[in-house]
């Protein structure tokens, strides 16, 4: 079973990573997803709970968005999970040709993902290995 990571940051970016969790549990009903906001449990320890998961995931998506582009969070996961030799692949939200820019390493190293581009949905299939669609 295929382990992604959702990662995000500020209230947009959530409600997105929301929408990509659903979109990807429609998608591949077999894929586990990890969203933060929907998969820690009060009590838990959280930075805990969330090293583990990318320590344990396949694939880290980022919900990258222009309110968040400088996020400590976003960048520290997609660090430590390039840090791991994970897969990290940015999801773009807002349309900005010079998104690379916006952050430092790791992530302008990476493909991204345009939400907005006609491709997005063979695009997310081809990234993550989905067959049965």
């Amino acid at each position: 079973m295929t382990k992604i990571f959702i990662s995000w940051s500020k209230a947009k970016s959530r409600d997105l990573a929301f929408e990509l969790k659903s979109l990807l549990e429609k998608m591949a009903p077999d894929i586990n997803v990890f969203l933060s906001e929907d998969s820690i449990a009060a009590g838990e320890h959280v930075q805990e709970k969330i090293i583990n998961q990318i320590v344990h995931c396949d694939k880290l998506l980022l919900c990258f968005t222009k309110e968040n582009k400088k996020s400590p969070w976003l960048l520290y996961e997609a660090g430590f999970a390039c840090g791991l030799n994970k897969t990290v692949i940015p999801i773009l939200f807002d349309n900005d040709p010079n998104w690379h820019s916006w952050i430092d390493n790791p992530m302008n190293i990476a493909r991204e993902i345009s939400a907005n581009s006609d491709e997005f949905y063979s695009d997310i299939i081809n990234s993550l290995g989905i067959t049965d669609t």
